[in-house]
């Protein structure tokens, strides 16, 4: 039996927000974004950011003058007990809500880096969510810092409780950001902690460009279109590849980079697994088959151990040697996201 193996690992120079088309706006009344990468670290700009940040004070009806927001929105303080508050969301590059809830600073904790644009680690204060990239509950619980009280609860990418946690009582909390910031006076946590406390999210500040083409790329048409040669051995075609990738539905084009190191090829069915970069970082398992120089395959798309949508890829091998080129069609989870068709030509570096 005869088992070929080669791993496919794409390398997409052009970034996260190419494929996903997304513009990163402030909404009205906030300030921000502020970019941090994967290990939480604070960048200038969204070429390698995994999350963005975006804020208020916490009182809506607040000035952000008041806030004591200098250059850069660096925070200034009248004294060294002042404590200021802030509403915050945090948004993953591609768009979709990851976390929301109330922070406060303090003279101290900006000179130890817990403040609010410069570190993505913060004094949580009062109720908090974190989200599922598809924009399910993730995690809510009310917190004082890194003090959880009542009870934190997790929930599964499909809105399931798989985990509470109880925390301190409640009544030990200290209700100085609810009653006098928020101004909710008799405000006590419970079940309707949602829609007294946290506004919606603004998870419409990042907008999708229009998808032009609005009709898919045929994938099975243009396997019945392309030339079919036998191939022996697939190690030629191991290598980096760099080119150009085209995105038919919002007309943009972006050079590309493509390193072939190996797939698994076994009597015609193949496995091949796919990492993108820049960005983001983004990973899929595609299954499907392959015959003589036509692969076809699909599989989940990946960002950061979370789906968020899916691939159907058809590669086509060139007789002329480090020649490559095709297809795919990338679907976001989002029901209200068009499918978008996308096409590439790579040479052999």
């Amino acid at each position: 039996m005869n088992v070929k193996i080669i791993t496919l690992l794409i390398l997409s120079v052009f970034g996260s927000n190419w494929f996903y088309a997304q513009s990163i706006s402030t909404p009205p009344n906030f300030l921000g974004p502020i970019y941090f990468d994967k290990k939480g670290q604070l960048l200038t700009n969204p070429t390698d950011a995994n999350l963005y940040r975006i804020y208020r004070p916490s009182n809506p009806n607040e000035k952000l003058g008041k806030q004591h927001l200098g250059i850069n929105g660096v925070l200034t303080f009248k004294n060294s007990t002042e404590n200021l508050y802030f509403y915050f969301e945090d948004y993953f590059i591609t768009g979709e809500i990851q976390f929301q809830g109330n922070l406060r600073v303090s003279k101290l904790h900006q000179d130890q880096g817990l403040g609010l644009n410069n570190s993505l680690k913060v004094h949580l204060k009062g109720e908090c969510r974190w989200y599922h990239r598809n924009g399910q509950l993730s995690q809510v619980g009310v917190y004082d810092g890194e003090s959880i009280y009542g009870d934190q609860k997790q929930f599964d990418n499909e809105g399931k409780l798989i985990k509470s946690t109880p925390g301190l009582p409640l009544i030990q909390y200290d209700y100085v950001l609810e009653h006098s910031v928020l101004e909710r006076k008799n405000f006590s946590y419970g079940e309707n902690a949602k829609s007294e406390i946290l506004p919606t999210p603004q998870s419409n500040q990042a907008k999708s460009k229009e998808v032009i083409d609005t009709k898919p790329t045929d994938l099975a048409a243009k396997l019945m279109s392309m030339p079919r040669f036998p191939i022996r051995t697939y190690r030629p075609y191991l290598g980096l590849y760099q080119g150009k990738t085209i995105n038919a539905s919002i007309q943009k084009t972006a050079n590309t980079s493509l390193e072939i190191i190996e797939f698994i090829e076994k009597e015609e069915e193949v496995v091949l697994e796919v990492y993108w970069f820049g960005g983001f970082e983004a990973h899929t398992k595609l299954t499907g088959s392959i015959h003589d120089n036509v692969i076809f395959a699909r599989g989940d798309w990946e960002v950061n151990g979370e789906r968020v949508g899916t691939i159907t890829l058809a590669t086509f091998l060139q007789k002329e040697e480090g020649k490559l080129e095709g297809f795919f069609n990338i679907k976001l989870l989002d029901q209200n996201e068009k499918v978008q068709s996308c096409s590439f030509k790579l040479g052999k570096e």
